[in-house]
């Protein structure tokens, strides 16, 4: 498992760090922070795909309505009241046939949520430590 970091709580990293101390550091080097800034640090949470795609009752919604502009009252009543299962066949279907055009057209999802985070305050030690300088330098510094 990684851990994700993030000097402002909104856009996080995820360079493989194994332990949050040690995203911190990377942090806090990357980003030349200073004494009394933050990091956050979270565990990267993978993005379904899924939770994106369209429902089939609003599709077949706008079906109907595009049948019923073009064709008038004939449709009006068509592709309504349809069982639960043929609606979930429909789902299915439709969901994998996107998914795997993701996934051949390399449009999967390349971004991801995060939980558990965590808020670190930045020190003059945590900055000795993740830049090598001695932390009297840093001390000196930061005053």
């Amino acid at each position: 498992m990684s851990i994700a970091f993030s000097h402002n709580d909104e856009e996080y990293r995820d360079e493989g760090d194994e332990t949050r101390e040690g995203a911190v550091l990377r942090c806090i080097d990357e980003d030349n922070l200073e004494v009394g800034s933050h990091v956050w640090t979270a565990i990267p949470k993978p993005t379904d795909p899924k939770r994106f795609l369209p429902g089939v009752e609003r599709l077949l919604e706008g079906i109907s309505e595009r049948a019923y502009d073009e064709c008038g009252e004939c449709a009006e009543s068509w592709l309504e009241n349809l069982p639960k299962e043929k609606l979930q066949d429909l789902e299915e279907t439709l969901h994998g046939a996107i998914l795997a055009w993701m996934e051949r057209n390399n449009e999967l999802p390349y971004f991801w949520n995060v939980e558990q985070v965590q808020k670190h305050e930045v020190t003059p030690e945590l900055i000795a430590q993740a830049t090598g300088e001695p932390v009297e330098l840093v001390r000196y510094r930061a005053v």
